[in-house]
């Protein structure tokens, strides 16, 4: 596989994880009780390698693990 594609098959791998990260992490904020503890103040999925932080329209935030540093 040349370069080119190879980027191109991790670039839609990559998409694939982050919204199955996300789409489990709104079913776990989902399944917390309200009532005996506090909603969560956002959601995050860490990645291993990115460009940059987003917001993803579900509300989502993703950001590399390199962002995370002092």
């Amino acid at each position: 596989m040349n370069n080119y594609k190879k980027r191109i098959f991790d670039e839609v791998l990559q998409r694939k994880l982050k919204g199955e990260g996300a789409k489990d992490l709104i079913a776990l904020a989902n399944l917390i009780d309200t009532s005996k503890m506090k909603k969560p103040s956002f959601l995050m999925v860490v990645t291993a390698t990115s460009d940059y932080a987003y917001k993803r329209e579900d509300g989502v935030y993703v950001v590399p693990i390199g962002c995370l540093k002092n």
